[in-house]
């Protein structure tokens, strides 16, 4: 990455935040729409994480119309 440290974006408010949209509308998009969002699981629940940057390069593909492919999405 450049020496360049990642932005960790480590709820789903702070990812809304980041692409301007609501909790709801960003949780959608991960379960439909292939959003990069990422999950550690614990003994009891799971929390989301999501890089900036992947956020950005997902954003800009689906504002070109490029289709997002499932294999794409982050382990």
């Amino acid at each position: 990455m450049d020496g360049v440290a990642r932005v960790v974006l480590d709820s789903w408010k702070e990812i809304g935040t980041h692409l301007r949209r609501t909790v709801r509308t960003v949780q959608r998009w991960e379960r439909f729409e292939g959003l990069p969002v990422r999950r550690l699981t614990h003994a009891r629940a799971a929390s989301v994480f999501a890089y900036s940057d992947e956020l950005d390069a997902w954003w800009t593909k689906r504002l070109q119309g490029t289709p997002i492919d499932a294999q794409e999405r982050p382990a």
